[in-house]
Protein backbone atom coordinates (compact mmCIF):
# COMPACT_ATOMS: atom_id res chain seq x y z
CA UNK A 1 0.00 0.00 0.00
CA UNK A 2 3.35 2.55 0.82
CA UNK A 3 4.71 1.84 -2.19
CA UNK A 4 1.86 2.75 -4.15
CA UNK A 5 1.06 5.85 -2.26
CA UNK A 6 4.65 6.68 -3.30
CA UNK A 7 4.20 5.48 -6.80
CA UNK A 8 1.36 7.84 -7.02
CA UNK A 9 3.22 10.92 -5.36
CA UNK A 10 6.14 10.45 -7.87
CA UNK A 11 4.08 10.35 -10.52
CA UNK A 12 2.32 13.40 -9.67
CA UNK A 13 4.98 15.12 -9.16
CA UNK A 14 6.31 14.57 -12.42
CA UNK A 15 3.43 15.39 -14.40
CA UNK A 16 3.48 18.74 -12.50
CA UNK A 17 6.97 19.40 -12.98
CA UNK A 18 7.62 17.93 -16.90
CA UNK A 19 6.23 20.44 -19.25
CA UNK A 20 4.02 18.78 -21.40
CA UNK A 21 1.09 19.33 -24.26
CA UNK A 22 -1.77 19.54 -21.18
CA UNK A 23 -4.60 20.33 -23.72
CA UNK A 24 -4.11 17.39 -25.75
CA UNK A 25 -6.32 15.32 -23.95
CA UNK A 26 -9.02 17.08 -22.56
CA UNK A 27 -9.36 18.14 -26.81
CA UNK A 28 -9.54 14.64 -27.70
CA UNK A 29 -12.46 13.87 -24.79
CA UNK A 30 -13.97 16.98 -25.92
CA UNK A 31 -14.32 15.90 -29.37
CA UNK A 32 -15.89 12.46 -28.15
CA UNK A 33 -18.10 14.56 -26.71
CA UNK A 34 -19.91 17.08 -29.07
CA UNK A 35 -19.49 13.80 -31.43
CA UNK A 36 -21.86 11.67 -29.27
CA UNK A 37 -24.19 14.47 -28.74
CA UNK A 38 -24.49 14.53 -32.52
CA UNK A 39 -25.21 11.19 -32.70
CA UNK A 40 -28.24 10.68 -29.78
CA UNK A 41 -29.53 13.97 -31.82
CA UNK A 42 -29.29 11.95 -34.91
CA UNK A 43 -31.44 9.16 -33.51
CA UNK A 44 -33.68 11.66 -32.11
CA UNK A 45 -34.35 12.86 -35.24
CA UNK A 46 -35.25 9.68 -36.64
CA UNK A 47 -37.72 8.69 -34.13
CA UNK A 48 -39.70 11.60 -34.39
CA UNK A 49 -39.34 11.74 -38.30
CA UNK A 50 -40.68 8.18 -38.13
CA UNK A 51 -42.86 8.27 -35.05
CA UNK A 52 -41.11 5.34 -33.69
CA UNK A 53 -40.89 5.29 -29.85
CA UNK A 54 -38.39 2.30 -29.98
CA UNK A 55 -35.92 4.40 -31.56
CA UNK A 56 -36.37 7.30 -29.13
CA UNK A 57 -35.55 4.82 -26.03
CA UNK A 58 -32.19 4.25 -28.31
CA UNK A 59 -31.72 7.51 -27.85
CA UNK A 60 -31.82 7.20 -24.02
CA UNK A 61 -29.37 4.40 -24.13
CA UNK A 62 -26.76 6.87 -26.20
CA UNK A 63 -27.27 9.54 -24.35
CA UNK A 64 -26.33 7.76 -21.02
CA UNK A 65 -23.36 6.97 -23.20
CA UNK A 66 -23.24 10.73 -23.49
CA UNK A 67 -23.30 11.31 -19.69
CA UNK A 68 -20.09 9.04 -19.39
CA UNK A 69 -18.12 10.66 -21.54
CA UNK A 70 -18.98 13.64 -20.21
CA UNK A 71 -17.62 12.05 -16.83
CA UNK A 72 -14.18 11.18 -17.90
CA UNK A 73 -13.72 14.62 -19.58
CA UNK A 74 -14.32 16.45 -16.48
CA UNK A 75 -11.94 14.23 -14.55
CA UNK A 76 -9.74 14.48 -17.17
CA UNK A 77 -9.80 18.66 -17.52
CA UNK A 78 -9.68 18.53 -13.48
CA UNK A 79 -6.10 16.91 -13.52
CA UNK A 80 -4.54 19.45 -16.32
CA UNK A 81 -6.02 22.17 -14.83
CA UNK A 82 -4.58 21.48 -11.60
CA UNK A 83 -0.99 20.80 -13.44
CA UNK A 84 -1.31 24.03 -14.83
CA UNK A 85 -2.14 25.98 -11.46
CA UNK A 86 0.53 24.16 -9.82
CA UNK A 87 3.30 24.68 -12.90
CA UNK A 88 4.38 27.97 -13.98
CA UNK A 89 5.86 27.13 -16.95
CA UNK A 90 2.52 25.71 -18.30
CA UNK A 91 0.64 28.89 -17.92
CA UNK A 92 0.44 29.52 -21.75
CA UNK A 93 -1.94 26.42 -21.02
CA UNK A 94 -4.45 28.06 -19.15
CA UNK A 95 -6.47 29.96 -21.52
CA UNK A 96 -6.98 26.99 -23.33
CA UNK A 97 -8.02 24.84 -20.43
CA UNK A 98 -10.45 27.19 -19.35
CA UNK A 99 -12.22 27.31 -22.60
CA UNK A 100 -12.11 22.85 -22.48
CA UNK A 101 -14.03 23.57 -18.67
CA UNK A 102 -16.26 26.19 -20.63
CA UNK A 103 -17.22 23.78 -23.33
CA UNK A 104 -17.41 20.57 -20.90
CA UNK A 105 -20.12 22.48 -18.45
CA UNK A 106 -22.52 23.70 -21.92
CA UNK A 107 -22.66 20.00 -23.05
CA UNK A 108 -23.46 18.95 -19.62
CA UNK A 109 -26.53 21.46 -20.27
CA UNK A 110 -27.07 20.02 -23.21
CA UNK A 111 -27.20 16.52 -22.23
CA UNK A 112 -30.02 17.55 -19.89
CA UNK A 113 -31.83 19.07 -22.31
CA UNK A 114 -31.22 16.27 -24.58
CA UNK A 115 -32.50 14.26 -21.99
CA UNK A 116 -35.95 16.47 -21.46
CA UNK A 117 -36.28 16.26 -25.47
CA UNK A 118 -36.34 12.33 -25.36
CA UNK A 119 -38.23 12.23 -22.67
CA UNK A 120 -41.12 14.51 -24.22
CA UNK A 121 -40.40 13.05 -27.60
CA UNK A 122 -41.10 9.66 -26.65
CA UNK A 123 -44.78 10.92 -25.36
CA UNK A 124 -45.18 13.19 -28.22
CA UNK A 125 -44.80 9.99 -30.50
CA UNK A 126 -46.64 8.04 -28.41
CA UNK A 127 -50.12 10.04 -28.38
CA UNK A 128 -49.64 11.56 -31.98
CA UNK A 129 -47.17 9.76 -34.11
CA UNK A 130 -44.90 11.95 -36.40
CA UNK A 131 -43.63 14.42 -35.67
CA UNK A 132 -41.75 15.90 -39.25
CA UNK A 133 -41.15 20.02 -37.90
CA UNK A 134 -39.86 19.07 -34.75
CA UNK A 135 -37.43 16.39 -36.66
CA UNK A 136 -35.85 18.79 -39.09
CA UNK A 137 -35.44 20.97 -36.60
CA UNK A 138 -33.14 18.38 -34.45
CA UNK A 139 -31.48 17.10 -37.92
CA UNK A 140 -29.86 20.75 -38.27
CA UNK A 141 -28.78 20.56 -34.24
CA UNK A 142 -27.13 17.01 -35.61
CA UNK A 143 -25.06 18.74 -38.19
CA UNK A 144 -24.33 21.65 -36.09
CA UNK A 145 -22.81 19.49 -33.46
CA UNK A 146 -20.82 17.44 -35.95
CA UNK A 147 -19.25 20.06 -37.42
CA UNK A 148 -18.67 21.52 -33.78
CA UNK A 149 -16.54 17.88 -32.82
CA UNK A 150 -14.73 18.43 -35.91
CA UNK A 151 -13.25 21.98 -35.13
CA UNK A 152 -12.46 21.26 -31.64
CA UNK A 153 -10.71 18.14 -33.32
CA UNK A 154 -7.85 20.62 -34.82
CA UNK A 155 -8.73 23.22 -32.18
CA UNK A 156 -9.84 26.05 -34.31
CA UNK A 157 -12.55 28.50 -34.49
CA UNK A 158 -16.00 26.53 -35.22
CA UNK A 159 -17.75 28.92 -37.39
CA UNK A 160 -19.33 26.46 -39.67
CA UNK A 161 -21.04 25.14 -36.22
CA UNK A 162 -21.88 29.02 -35.66
CA UNK A 163 -23.37 29.17 -39.14
CA UNK A 164 -25.72 26.04 -38.67
CA UNK A 165 -26.67 27.19 -35.15
CA UNK A 166 -27.63 30.65 -35.93
CA UNK A 167 -29.67 28.60 -39.04
CA UNK A 168 -31.24 26.47 -36.07
CA UNK A 169 -31.96 30.01 -34.00
CA UNK A 170 -33.85 31.37 -36.87
CA UNK A 171 -35.79 28.18 -37.46
CA UNK A 172 -36.90 27.61 -33.76
CA UNK A 173 -38.61 31.32 -34.51
CA UNK A 174 -41.99 31.38 -33.02
CA UNK A 175 -44.68 30.45 -35.40
CA UNK A 176 -42.23 27.61 -36.47
CA UNK A 177 -45.72 24.62 -35.67
CA UNK A 178 -48.68 26.04 -35.82
CA UNK A 179 -50.36 27.40 -32.53
CA UNK A 180 -52.79 24.71 -32.30
CA UNK A 181 -49.68 21.98 -32.51
CA UNK A 182 -49.69 22.50 -28.61
CA UNK A 183 -47.33 18.94 -28.40
CA UNK A 184 -44.86 19.86 -31.36
CA UNK A 185 -44.46 24.05 -29.66
CA UNK A 186 -43.42 21.72 -26.51
CA UNK A 187 -40.69 19.73 -28.61
CA UNK A 188 -39.89 23.45 -30.63
CA UNK A 189 -38.96 25.21 -26.38
CA UNK A 190 -36.50 22.52 -26.32
CA UNK A 191 -34.83 23.22 -29.40
CA UNK A 192 -34.87 26.61 -28.54
CA UNK A 193 -32.52 26.11 -25.52
CA UNK A 194 -30.56 23.32 -27.78
CA UNK A 195 -29.88 26.32 -30.03
CA UNK A 196 -28.53 28.73 -27.65
CA UNK A 197 -26.59 26.03 -25.95
CA UNK A 198 -25.21 25.45 -29.30
CA UNK A 199 -24.52 29.26 -30.17
CA UNK A 200 -22.47 29.53 -26.95
CA UNK A 201 -20.86 26.33 -28.03
CA UNK A 202 -19.24 27.97 -30.26
CA UNK A 203 -18.00 30.60 -28.92
CA UNK A 204 -20.94 33.86 -27.61
CA UNK A 205 -21.98 34.45 -24.46
CA UNK A 206 -25.52 33.70 -23.29
CA UNK A 207 -26.97 37.44 -23.99
CA UNK A 208 -24.94 37.10 -27.82
CA UNK A 209 -27.14 33.41 -28.10
CA UNK A 210 -30.24 34.73 -27.16
CA UNK A 211 -29.70 37.68 -29.24
CA UNK A 212 -30.77 35.17 -32.36
CA UNK A 213 -34.21 34.15 -30.63
CA UNK A 214 -35.00 37.76 -29.47
CA UNK A 215 -38.96 36.78 -29.29
CA UNK A 216 -38.65 34.19 -26.73
CA UNK A 217 -38.05 34.48 -23.43
CA UNK A 218 -35.82 32.76 -21.24
CA UNK A 219 -37.18 29.86 -19.49
CA UNK A 220 -33.91 29.71 -16.76
CA UNK A 221 -33.14 33.15 -16.00
CA UNK A 222 -30.93 32.24 -13.20
CA UNK A 223 -28.52 31.11 -16.06
CA UNK A 224 -27.52 35.17 -16.76
CA UNK A 225 -25.68 34.18 -13.20
CA UNK A 226 -21.88 36.21 -13.14
CA UNK A 227 -20.83 33.68 -11.20
CA UNK A 228 -21.23 31.16 -13.84
CA UNK A 229 -18.38 31.15 -16.23
CA UNK A 230 -19.68 29.51 -19.17
CA UNK A 231 -21.89 32.24 -19.80
CA UNK A 232 -19.32 35.06 -20.93
CA UNK A 233 -17.71 34.94 -24.60
CA UNK A 234 -15.21 32.45 -25.18
CA UNK A 235 -11.81 33.91 -24.61
CA UNK A 236 -10.63 31.69 -27.11
CA UNK A 237 -13.27 31.59 -30.41
CA UNK A 238 -13.72 35.48 -30.44
CA UNK A 239 -16.85 37.50 -28.73
CA UNK A 240 -18.64 38.74 -32.13
CA UNK A 241 -22.17 37.86 -32.37
CA UNK A 242 -22.08 37.21 -36.02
Amino acid sequence: MGDALIGAFVAFVFSVLLPRNLARRPKRYLRGVYGEIATCLGTIQRALRDGNATTMGDAATELRGVESVIDGASEVIASAQQIARLNPILRADRPVLDECGRQRALAMRLARTLDMLIRQGRGVILEAGRQPNAAALVGIAATTMRAHSTALAHWQRPDLARRLAVQLADACAPGAVPDSDWRGSVLVSLMRSIAIDALQATGLSRAQARAHLPDVDDPEPTRDAPTMTEEGPSAVWGVDGR
